[in-house]
């Protein structure tokens, strides 16, 4: 218990440190002998962070970063439900619903019959709809999303999501040929490309099932099967029963089309959405309903939904047209246009702005119009916000300047210190020399973040796929100075994979009180009895079997003599001709470089691995690290992942991630030749895929059970390391003090917390 209690107070004090520096206000002065008194527009609001934005601002399936969540924050609403904090869980948007029913079938699916309300509206007027919903829905589906270098969402938990995706698959290596009853050994295959009947070998030398795709040259070709690819079935003549498009609609010879049953339209405002009894229980059950509208005739023009009482599914508008509209052409031009396209510029959304410009570093925001506010009534005040890419160097003179209005997410020390610096002093002075004076001053927020920074690992690679290897790596990371060095004592050497502003991790620590509601003294003994034996468990639960991997060299050599991994002639380590050459890529510009330079680098050495850093840009990065194609090249360093082997030419990434309130590790796994791998770190372990579904498969409400089992997901995976967690920290927010109710905390980041919010003062118009 003495690892739980020093974690508690080490977050209490980080957190009291932070929020009592926060109460120091600039006092202001007159405008008097050099002094410039800095002025606002009372309409405007710049808000700057130091991540850039990355200009995904439709979905995150083409990225993720969290500038870019904190747009789409702004720019999309209406999600029929959201996260309460005050009562810990999700609920229906009331805001967007108007009444929601339950229903559970024989088999134990789970049908929501949800009902909208009649007066929500896109930001140019246009209503919306139960269709709108559906659309969201089938377009996440859609593999045309990965042909685009994005990856299509998995919806596994809708009834009839998997065969509706493969149905629709689109010709390319993910179709599949498939004899229905096995017997196309002999047979000779026919396949129809257009009005021509082409033949293919023996099913590629008596495989009994083969995919069919287009290569390069536009050719039908075929390879062998790969499994979770589309199935049709082969006549006894060897001819395949092809389908054919009826407005757009894939058709097959026995007349059915693929539907998405999972989701049905009742009217224009209600619709149902049912839950596969396979994937309950669910502990956020009422979150996989998460679903926010977008505008069809902005995304898919020329295409609509349609449901015919088997479910929804996407068809050409143009009843005459039998060739599909709905293409990875069509979602090219309307999404991914450099110019125009829905992925950098949404003219058209649900949120409470819209946006009006995006530079590839400053986005522009002015009110929508047509937004009715949120669940509590709120709805945006301030007119016009500018969002933009802040530098650790300066930021602090640009808020006090008059710049920047509001300093978001920042974490490193010496712009910390800076800050603090600023609020305790009556005027800033520049590096040229000018005073600045903010008569009304400034103010700090600072909340625990979700999330962690950490060194990843390409588990495909056989330098790092050995436990043995992650590990000895691990021992030779000073994670303590590395945390110190960037964070300054604002945040903690994490351990596992887990956030400082997780309910679970809270509860775990100390921090926050275990939800056991106390009897009333007239209850009796026995549901007392009750309570106090839960309190109990409750109070048992730590993170003590955790491994805190310091530097231990001689442990570090232990695994890897024991792993076989001997010394060459160059001092480094080898086995079956694989050498500890390692490189770690990083996001160009960041600092943490400096600390590896000096409390990783020089210990691997000593065990015998030479480790070389890569700085590449971060949309660079990321791609390279989600295993999509052409990433280029960074300082002649290749940062690549092949396609064809389904390999990176890196070793390590250094990157962070906040997780979402909908904590689901098992989402990240991935089918591969029939293990399921993290898709990031290519790590197959099938324990810890396991566990990550046994967390999921919590009944709602059952917290014990869920955190006991988050703690067992935490074991095993600091066990195995699939990626080396660093430091979770706490975030500061700096803004003026004319900006009033702005609520930011973990569960709410600055671009919700802008709802509602207000400035008084300074520059009118």
């Amino acid at each position: 218990m003495k690892t739980k209690r020093w974690l508690a107070l080490l977050l209490a004090m980080l957190l009291l440190a932070a929020s009592v520096a926060g109460h120091a206000q600039s006092a202001g002065a007159a405008n008097e002998g050099g002094y410039i008194v800095v002025e606002r527009d009372a309409d405007s609001l710049v808000i700057a962070n130091p991540t850039q934005l990355g200009g995904t601002f439709f979905t995150g399936l083409w990225g993720n970063s969290t500038s870019d969540i904190d747009v789409r924050e702004l720019i999309h609403g209406y999600d029929l439900v959201e996260w309460v904090g005050d009562v810990g869980q999700f609920m229906v948007d009331s805001s967007v619903v108007s009444g929601v029913a339950v229903m559970q079938n024989a088999s134990g699916d789970r049908t929501y019959t949800i009902v909208l309300y009649d007066d929500l509206a896109y930001s140019d007027g246009k209503k919306i709809t139960s269709w709108d919903y559906a659309f969201t829905f089938l377009f996440q589906n859609a593999l045309q999303i990965n042909d685009l270098g994005g990856v299509t969402d998995r919806r596994d938990y809708l009834v009839g999501n998997y065969d509706y995706t493969i149905r629709t698959a689109p010709l390319k290596n993910t179709e599949l040929v498939r004899d229905a009853q096995e017997n196309l050994v002999e047979k000779v295959l026919m396949v129809r490309d257009g009005d021509e009947l082409k033949a293919f070998a023996d099913v590629i030398g008596g495989a009994q099932s083969v995919s069919l795709f287009r290569n390069e040259e536009g050719e039908l070709a075929t390879a062998p099967w790969t499994e979770g690819d589309l199935a049709v079935t082969v006549g006894q003549d060897g001819i395949i029963a092809d389908w054919r498009y009826e407005c757009g609609v894939r058709v097959f010879a026995d007349g059915t089309h693929p539907v998405l049953s999972g989701v049905k339209i009742i009217t224009d405002d209600i619709l149902t959405i049912t839950i596969d009894h396979e994937y309950l229980p669910f502990f956020y059950e009422l979150g996989l309903l998460s679903c926010t509208p977008y505008p069809i005739y902005a995304i898919a023009p020329g295409v609509v939904v349609k449901d015919d009482g088997k479910g929804v599914y996407l068809a050409n508008e143009d009843g005459a047209v039998d060739e599909p509209v709905f293409t990875e052409e069509l979602l090219c031009k309307t999404i991914l246009d450099p110019e125009t396209g829905y992925m950098y510029l949404p003219g058209v959304g649900a949120g409470p702005y819209v946006i009006t410009s995006f530079d590839g570093t400053t986005a522009e925001f002015d009110l929508n119009p047509e937004y009715k506010g949120n669940s509590k009534g709120l709805k945006p005040i301030i007119p016009h916000l500018t969002y933009t890419l802040a530098d650790n160097e300066t930021m602090v003179e640009k808020l006090a300047t008059g710049e920047f209005d509001l300093l978001n997410k920042v974490t490193k020390s010496s712009t910390l210190n800076a800050a603090l610096r600023m609020m305790r002093n009556t005027e800033y002075v520049a590096e040229d020399g000018q005073r600045y004076v903010n008569v009304n001053g400034f103010r700090m927020t600072n909340y625990p973040r979700t999330g962690l920074s950490y060194v990843s690992f390409a588990c495909e690679r056989p330098t790092v796929s050995s436990q043995a290897v992650r590990q000895a790596i691990a021992w030779c990371m000073d994670r303590d100075k590395i945390v110190r060095d960037y964070t300054a004592g604002n945040g903690l050497r994490a351990d596992g994979y887990y956030g400082l502003g997780q309910w679970m991790l809270e509860i775990v620590s100390g921090t926050l009180p275990a939800p056991v509601e106390e009897p009333e003294e007239s209850e009796g003994a026995e549901a007392k009895a009750a309570y106090s034996a839960e309190k109990a468990q409750w109070n048992e639960l730590n993170l003590n079997k955790l491994t805190a991997y310091t530097v231990n060299l001689s442990k570090a050599r232990a695994l890897l003599d024991a792993d076989g991994w001997t010394l060459n002639a160059d001092g480094l380590r080898e086995k079956d001709g694989v050498t500890l050459d390692l490189t770690l890529a990083y996001p160009e510009g960041n600092e943490v470089a400096e600390s590896f330079e000096k409390n990783l680098i020089p210990y691997l050495a000593e065990v015998g691995i030479r480790l070389t850093l890569v700085p590449v840009p971060m949309t660079e990065l990321l791609l390279a690290y989600y295993k999509l194609p052409e990433t280029g090249e960074t300082d002649g360093e290749p940062v690549m992942f092949n396609q064809d082997t389904q390999t990176r030419d890196i070793d390590m990434f250094y990157l962070g991630s906040n997780f979402t309130i909908l904590f689901d590790p098992s989402v990240q796994f991935i089918v591969e030749d029939g293990k399921h791998n993290w898709a990031a770190t290519n790590l197959d372990d099938e324990e810890l895929y396991e566990l990550a579904v046994d967390m999921r498969r919590t009944e709602p409400g059952e917290a014990l059970e869920y955190v006991k089992k988050w703690i067992a997901f935490q074991e095993r995976f600091n066990e195995i390391l699939p990626m080396i967690p660093i430091y979770t920290n706490v975030y500061f927010d700096f803004y003026i003090n004319e900006l009033q109710d702005y609520n930011v905390s973990e569960t709410v980041t600055w671009s919700q917390a802008i709802l509602g919010a207000s400035l008084y003062g300074g520059k009118t118009e």
